[in-house]
């Protein structure tokens, strides 16, 4: 079983999803996937998920990029360095930073900046609990297992080796933060003895504190798991926890996001206490169809759109306050994916929500439009030296008349008897390349691109022999 492949219902998603690649700060070229459907208004408000470390590519996150851009956000899933398609390396004094950038304009012109959402798993919300509260542009966080408080001193330091980032020790809280969690790690451990029911809560409470909206929600019974999905028994999670996930990551964004006053209503929701599809693989007598845990506190704590504020400290219990949403019970994540249109179930279409979006007329799309049929890089093999099996190879590429958009990358494809293998060179304009080849006879071209939305141009083949 392949576990990087994700939800494979999600493969035929009814929407808009296009490959995206842009340039962090330290030179490495990122991958990802832009997520959106054609009918919505011409401004959305954006969200990006940042995954969990080396084992979870973007592909895990597919649920809840596809849920929040059925309900009218434009979303961003990508791979950090290291992972999957995305660049091991950088270059200059900071190729070994770790460091990601949003400059690389990954969204388009249907993208607010004003209004965005981060959304992180395990180390991603780690990075997502710390940069949310750093970066301006940020106005909500979601984190996956688990929340941190970056205003804490005793907070691990943002290191940045090579000094080219420099980023403060501590930040204070300006970014309401809701955090998601599970009674256990990786795999269910049995306790020894009861857990501190407010272990997984301080970060949330450090919000709250600070006078923002925050939350707290623990999966019972889930594993670190309930957030990405992978397709392997190895890996095991809920039968229902990725549907609470999606509906509580949905309910945060439309409140802070877009002030959208039907949000509080799914989030003081009583239909987690007391869920169908739960109750009927619990093995306790009688059956419990309540997924807030039993050993740790699952609080919220918001300002209501009507006035006044809700305040909850253990919402398995119940709070005064809490009613059902009035929604179709029984809520799943995928069947908000595939829900025709622009609005997935459980939440509410915005207004001038239907039809198709007007044509994008932002700077970027400007600098498109005039940069079509004319951005085609190109690229010239100057010397080949071989040594053995070692091959070397050095070149130039440049941009064509008029073409505003910067050079990104030059990759090599060598081919052998029909099979062929690619390799990214080092450098843009003057760049080399190092490599080992088996032996025989290859034909060897060089493309060249600049920007994600260029063409690029391939260029006539050179024949080389490794003996």
């Amino acid at each position: 079983m392949n576990g990087c492949a994700g939800d494979v219902r999600l493969y035929d998603w009814n929407g808009i999803v296009k490959p995206v690649l842009f340039t962090a700060r330290n030179g490495s070229t990122l991958s990802g996937r832009v997520w959106m459907t054609a009918g919505g208004p011409a401004k959305r408000p954006g969200v990006v998920i940042t995954n969990g470390s080396v084992q979870a590519p973007e592909t895990l996150y597919w649920f809840a990029a596809q849920t929040l851009a059925k309900a009218g956000y434009v979303v961003l899933t990508w791979d950090p360095q290291g992972q999957r398609y995305s660049d091991t390396y950088g270059e200059g004094v900071d190729r070994n930073d770790g460091v990601s950038s949003q400059s690389g304009r990954p969204f388009y012109d249907g993208t607010e900046t004003a209004h965005v959402g981060i959304v992180g798993h395990s180390l991603g919300a780690a990075a997502v609990s710390y940069v949310g509260q750093l970066d301006p542009r940020v106005k909500a966080i979601v984190a996956y297992d688990n929340l941190r408080d970056p205003s804490d001193p005793a907070a691990t330091a943002q290191e940045c080796i090579s000094g080219s980032s420099p980023r403060p020790q501590t930040v204070p809280l300006r970014v309401p933060p809701l955090g998601l969690a599970a009674d256990y790690g990786l795999t269910p451990m049995p306790f020894t003895a009861d857990p501190d029911p407010l272990a997984k809560s301080k970060a949330s409470k450090a919000a709250s504190a600070a006078g923002l909206d925050s939350g707290e929600l623990i999966i019972r019974g889930g594993t670190h798991y309930e957030f990405s999905y992978i397709p392997n028994p190895g890996f095991g999670a809920t039968r229902r926890g990725m549907d609470m996930t999606a509906w509580y990551t949905l309910a945060w964004m439309d409140k802070q996001l877009r002030a959208d006053p039907t949000a509080d209503g799914r989030l003081l929701t009583t239909r987690w206490n007391a869920d169908a599809l739960e109750a009927a693989v619990d093995g306790q007598a009688p059956p419990d169809g309540n997924l807030f845990s039993t050993y740790f506190a699952s609080r919220l704590d918001i300002g209501l759109a009507k006035g006044g504020r809700f305040v909850c400290e253990d919402l398995r219990t119940g709070c005064a306050g809490q009613a059902p949403d009035g929604l179709p019970p029984d809520y799943s994540f995928l069947a908000a994916a595939r829900a025709p249109g622009g609005a997935g179930a459980g939440t509410t279409a915005p207004p001038g929500s239907t039809g198709a979006p007007p044509a994008a007329s932002g700077p970027s799309a400007v600098e498109a439009i005039a940069n079509a049929g004319r951005c085609a890089p190109t690229s010239k093999i100057t010397r080949i030296r071989r040594s053995s099996r070692k091959v070397r190879i050095r070149g130039t590429a440049q941009r064509s008349a008029g073409c505003s958009r910067p050079l990104t990358r030059v990759r090599f494809t060598f081919t052998r008897k029909g099979r062929s293998r690619r390799v990214t060179a080092r450098g843009m304009t003057c760049w080399a390349l190092k490599t080992t080849l088996r032996c025989g006879r290859y034909v060897v071209r060089s493309r060249a691109r600049a920007g994600i939305e260029a063409e690029p141009r391939r260029a006539a083949g050179r024949r080389l022999r490794v003996r």
